[in-house]
């Protein structure tokens, strides 16, 4: 967490998972952050002696991570890449897109689960 209107605060950490496993269910592992930060939204933080408001602006998680909370396919799919909808070929142990005018993915795209092929079927 960086709070913007105190320049000289640090960074902090807001939560980390360390584990063997992956959770089994991810609305049950995210719920409890989730609803922390919609009430942070609402009322704004106290930090010292002042208020002040809050907005997510971003949430940083490593690969697997991200493509857990994202539903997605694993970041060394044919089907994986964030930004376009390029498809990869295996090779040597490792993916390679090598399409550089594929279709970009957008917000829309992404919300209707629009490539089925980066999409995994909800938890």
């Amino acid at each position: 967490m960086k709070v913007e209107e105190l320049p000289e605060a640090p960074v902090m950490l807001v939560g980390a998972y360390c584990g063997y496993t992956k959770p089994d269910n991810i609305e049950q592992y995210l719920r409890s952050l989730v609803t922390e930060i919609n009430e942070l939204h609402e009322r704004g933080l106290m930090f010292g002696d002042k208020m002040v408001h809050t907005k997510l602006r971003m949430f940083v998680a490593d690969s697997p991570a991200r493509c857990f909370v994202n539903a997605t396919i694993s970041f060394v799919g044919k089907h994986s890449c964030l930004k376009c909808s390029c498809v990869g070929v295996h090779e040597a142990n490792k993916v390679i897109f090598v399409d550089v005018d594929a279709e970009l993915r957008t917000d829309e795209g992404f919300r209707n689960r629009v490539d089925r092929e980066h999409h995994k079927s909800w938890r």
